[in-house]
């Protein structure tokens, strides 16, 4: 159970709220593109108004 509030989930907030390794949360999103898939949508969902500005930023500026 996750708070939106805090921002962006990452890989390092999921490992600790489970109790799990870094490595250990890696391997089972490597694993199951299932869970990568969900991870990738809660990640985007949870993210704030300013990292999803700053995201946006970023990636434009890589493209020029």
């Amino acid at each position: 159970d996750y708070n939106c509030s805090l921002g962006s989930i990452t890989k390092k907030k999921l490992a600790d709220s489970c109790g799990l390794s870094t490595r250990t949360v890696r391997n089972y999103l490597k694993t199951y593109s299932e869970l990568e898939e969900l991870f990738t949508e809660v990640r985007e969902l949870s993210s704030t108004e300013k990292q999803l500005t700053r995201k946006r930023y970023n990636t434009n500026r890589r493209v020029a």
